[in-house]
């Protein structure tokens, strides 16, 4: 039973998604999510790594939303035709954009 409240600073999420590409390589990945046994060596390997007892469905939700934010920002582009200015961490865009919407966007680092 996880008795830590999840605090998902980038260093523990990087600590997460690093994990799980690794057990991706490994081959323990099905379709779109880690195998079982996949998710018992990220289990193990987060503690170990962060000394945080979370549950498994506090890792496994996390990864679900940061999914589900990475396939937001996708559709974001195709439908809009922003992209991700690597320098700045910005939006990049033309010149049409900034003089329909006025305001500074930014788009989160794992993005870029």
């Amino acid at each position: 039973m996880a008795c830590n409240r999840a605090n998902w600073d980038e260093a523990t999420t990087k600590i997460l998604l690093d994990l799980c590409i690794v057990e991706k390589n490994q081959f323990n990945w099905s379709n779109m999510c880690l195998t079982k046994l996949g998710w018992q060596h990220v289990y193990r390997s987060f503690k170990q790594q962060t000394g945080l007892n979370l549950g498994s469905k506090q890792l496994q939700n996390k990864l679900n939303a940061l999914r589900r934010a990475f396939q937001s920002w996708k559709d974001l582009q195709s439908q809009s035709s922003l992209g991700c200015d690597k320098q700045t961490g910005g939006v990049a865009a033309d010149s049409s954009f900034w003089d329909d919407d006025e305001g500074y966007w930014c788009c989160p680092a794992e993005f870029c």
